[in-house]
């Protein structure tokens, strides 16, 4: 799976419904393999023109949090 992919995902706890966000970056261990996705709302408007003016909660991922992948979004478990 490409990271455009990845990117285009919605990330959903399970175990609240809560929308997280999307995925802005993916961080690999020393064998190429995913450790952590990097997850934060989309920026609109004056967001994204002035993103250094405004802050944006980034959560991290781990892998072994990761429910399922599915056509759309990515469902996760949020302890």
């Amino acid at each position: 799976m490409r990271f455009s992919e990845f990117a285009s995902k919605d990330v959903v706890s399970v175990d609240s419904g809560e929308r997280l966000g999307q995925v802005n970056d993916i961080d690999f261990d020393e064998h190429y393999h995913i450790r952590l996705l990097y997850v934060s709302e989309r920026a609109s408007g004056l967001r994204r023109v002035l993103p250094w003016l405004f802050s944006c909660e980034e959560r991290m991922v781990r892998v072994e949090e990761i429910v399922r992948v599915g056509k759309d979004v990515i469902l996760v478990r949020t302890c």
